[in-house]
């Protein structure tokens, strides 16, 4: 049975995602953009 490549590549990209920490690098990016904008218009 063929599974599609979503299927497969999705979970990956989760665990992936929570085991390097992904939430405190993605808000930290976020904010940083933020500022960075903020300060230079």
């Amino acid at each position: 049975m063929m599974m599609s490549p979503v299927t497969i590549s999705t979970p990956i990209k989760l665990i992936l995602f929570v085991a390097m920490d992904g939430w405190t690098m993605l808000s930290k990016g976020l904010i940083l953009q933020y500022f960075d904008l903020s300060i230079n218009p």
